[in-house]
Formats: C-alpha cells, structure tokens, sequence
C-alpha cells in the first residue's frame, strides 16, 4: 500500500501534507525528485493506514513484525542516516543506544541500533503540527554530522 501511495504522491494524484512536509525538510521542492532517492517506510503498515486508520495505534501485540521488519530493512539497504517521523510509534522501535544531540528541534534524539552501530537513527516528531523551520534546521543538521 505504501508505495502505491508514494506513486500518487509522485505523480499529483495524492496531495497529502505529511509526504510535502518531508520533501521540504529536505530542501526539495518537487515529489520526483525527492521521493526517487530515498528509501521509506511505513513502519507498521497493517496498524497505521490510510484515511481514518491513519489515526490507528500500535499495540504490544504486533510490535515484533515491524521491529523484526525495520532491522531487516537498515541491514540491507545499510543507510549512513535514517529518520523516524514519530514520536508514537518510537516505543516501539527495536532497542536503541540514544544521546541527546544538540539538535534544532527540542525532544530530537539521535539513535544507533547495537547490531548497526554505523547506521545513525534521528528520532523526530510527526510533521502534523510540527515546526516547519525547526524540521528543516533539524534534518539539515543531521545530514552534516
């Protein structure tokens, strides 16, 4: 489902705030572009949907598929840098050494799972309500360290 989404948002056809957000944090200003160059995730997919599921939370139920599915996901595609946008979903995630960076956006915590060490995690908010200049200074923050 994700990335039939992503392919509406590329083309036009989807106009959906959350993906628009995220290109701009990264200096982007078209989907193509954007959108082409980097891997993403729906960290739960079955919980967290489109429309009125968008709202869904996860539950300690089905934590184990998606933590199993993300370090599967870092393992192979071994970014340099990935990025969580949530915090409610941030319980969830696979154990993760955190330090308090000294980044832009209060609450910022950057992350390293044990078993990929290289891999740096920027745990931020969601873009719903979100600073938009204080995103920006964030991910243009974590790109230079």
């Amino acid at each position: 489902m994700t990335a039939g989404v992503l392919s509406k948002v590329i083309s036009g056809e989807y106009n959906i705030a959350f993906f628009n957000h995220i290109r701009d944090y990264f200096g982007f200003s078209a989907h193509g572009t954007f959108w082409r160059r980097v891997a993403f995730m729906n960290y739960a997919p079955w919980a967290i949907g489109e429309g009125h599921q968008r709202y869904a939370h996860l539950t300690g139920s089905v934590v184990a598929a998606p933590k199993n599915r993300f370090l599967a996901e870092i393992t192979q595609h071994a970014p340099n840098i990935a990025f969580v946008f949530s915090k409610k979903i941030q319980w969830a995630l696979p154990e993760l050494d955190i330090r308090n960076g000294s980044l832009p956006l209060p609450g910022a915590r950057i992350g390293t799972l044990p078993s990929a060490p290289s891999a740096r995690i920027f745990l931020l908010r969601h873009t719903q309500g979100a600073p938009k200049r204080k995103m920006i200074e964030t991910v243009a923050a974590a790109l230079r360290l």
